[in-house]
């Protein structure tokens, strides 16, 4: 009878069964990558958005068209409160939300404490009565889909090529403010 031996087959079945148990860590940073350039580029897209430091609203005495614009202080309320959730596991899988959350700095009298800013944002992505529809998260999550799932894949390659290599994952860090600069397709 034939005797075939291996060498070397139980410190591959070792890394595989350790990688195993990482997955979901690997997982989880790769969404949170991806997650990371969207977060980015809505900044971008927040920052481009019209601006004016007053427009009147339509039916006032001296008011106009519905609003194409926001004011800059409210932009700047936009940008800042816009944010990543903690990583969700979903058990076969990982969620993370990016939400625009807080109040702008202006006060009204059914808003005494600011205006929600998920609802100013919902208004310029949708319309309402008062403003023109711009809808620039769409916009964006579309020209960026490509550059957020390049972001997933390049952070699975460096965690298994550091994992072949070390034995263990690298270092995890959230991703760098402005990653996602320069990768948006162009509209056409």
């Amino acid at each position: 009878m034939a005797k075939i031996e291996m060498t070397g087959a139980s410190d591959v079945l070792k890394m595989l069964n350790d990688l195993s148990r990482t997955t979901g860590d690997i997982c989880r940073r790769a969404v949170f990558s991806g997650a990371g350039v969207l977060a980015n580029a809505l900044a971008e897209a927040v920052e481009d958005l019209p601006a004016e430091e007053f427009h009147p609203l339509p039916g006032a005495p001296n008011g106009g068209d519905p609003l194409n614009v926001v004011t800059q202080d409210d932009k700047e309320d936009i940008r800042k409160g816009l944010g990543i959730s903690r990583i969700n596991d979903t058990g076969d899988g990982a969620d993370v939300a990016i939400s625009f959350n807080g109040y702008t700095r202006h006060t009204e009298r059914k808003y005494p404490n600011g205006v929600p800013i998920p609802m100013v944002v919902r208004s310029i992505e949708s319309g309402s009565s008062t403003r023109r529809k711009n809808p620039f998260i769409r916009r964006t999550v579309s020209a960026y889909t490509e550059a957020i799932q390049q972001a997933e894949e390049d952070t699975v390659h460096d965690c298994l090529e550091a994992y072949q290599k070390t034995g263990r994952l690298p270092n995890f860090s959230a991703p760098e403010k402005g990653s996602g600069k320069g990768t948006r397709k162009k509209q056409t």
